[in-house]
């Protein structure tokens, strides 16, 4: 198998990680076909639609990889939800920006596999929420923006010097 439906758990983790990133200021931001789209952290209507949009994408994408199957009969995880509602985030998770990128690695993997998946919206959310995931990692704030001068001389083996 080389591409699956997402499991519920899965996409309400990643919609939930978009509105409870850390330090934001506005709501979840990502843009698609020119328009900026917003997930404010307590909007729980639009978080269904988010994922049920990224819930489509990935449909989408298996669907491709594996056109003679029936929607019940992709790989993937047996009775999940057809579509999600705001009652499906009452789920807590905390912000680890490496298991947030993971996550992101593992779904982006399980949908690309058609050709719209590069415009998609659902690519752009994801996009946005793992630049979101990367400025949040410890230490990225305080981190030099470009080389950071070098600590010390590290000595080259003769050898390497000498012209072939």
């Amino acid at each position: 198998m080389s591409a699956y439906v997402c499991n519920d758990n899965h996409l309400l983790y990643l919609v939930t990680m978009a509105m409870e990133r850390p330090a934001q200021r506005y709501g979840f931001r990502w843009r698609h076909n020119g328009q900026t789209h917003e997930l404010p952290a307590t909007d729980l209507v639009t978080a269904a639609d988010v994922a049920n949009m990224l819930l489509r994408e990935n449909i989408a994408s298996v669907s491709h990889r594996y056109p003679h199957e029936s929607s019940a009969t992709l790989p993937g995880p047996i009775g999940g939800v057809d579509a999600f509602t705001p009652a499906s985030f009452c789920r807590v998770w905390h912000w680890d920006s490496v298991q947030i990128l993971k996550s992101i690695q593992c779904y982006r993997y399980q949908s690309c596999e058609h050709p719209g998946w590069e415009t998609s919206e659902a690519a752009a959310f994801i996009d946005s929420l793992e630049k979101a995931a990367i400025h949040a990692l410890p230490g990225m704030d305080k981190a030099e923006w470009g080389a950071p001068e070098p600590t010390g001389r590290r000595l080259i083996p003769r050898h390497l010097l000498r012209p072939a």
